[in-house]
């Protein structure tokens, strides 16, 4: 799939893996995690699907976006979550959701984007 703008930032998909790139100071709230939740749906048409998050710019997630994120019901078919920044703001805000929210899904936390591939590819089974 080719790359799509979004009011979040841009993504695109592939071979089970949503690549999303957030755009500069987007603050996700519940509405915000709806919007990329409704994304991940469509594109993967409910096979098992992974998460690339590119968060290598500053932005912000409210309580509500994070208890959104962490719901016991978030989408069935989504198989592990992966988060890319090495910007120290964004690096402590996903460890404090990891920590506190802790998603019912495999999420992890990395500085490259190719060790967050090749970690997602292993819950999709490749």
């Amino acid at each position: 799939m080719e790359q799509r703008t979004h009011t979040l930032g841009q993504y695109r998909y592939e071979n089970g893996i949503l690549y999303f790139a957030l755009r500069e100071d987007v603050e996700l709230g519940w509405a915000e995690a709806d919007e990329i939740t409704t994304v991940l749906i469509e594109v993967s048409e409910g096979k098992p699907v992974t998460i690339l998050l590119d968060a290598r710019v500053h932005f912000q997630v409210k309580e509500e976006g994070r208890n959104y994120f962490s719901r016991a019901d978030y989408p069935p078919n989504l198989r592990a979550a992966a988060v890319v920044s090495s910007l120290l703001p964004v690096r402590m805000l996903v460890n404090f959701y990891l920590r506190i929210n802790k998603p019912h899904y495999p999420t992890r936390l990395f500085s490259a984007m190719e060790d967050a591939e090749v970690w997602l590819r292993k819950h999709l089974g490749e």
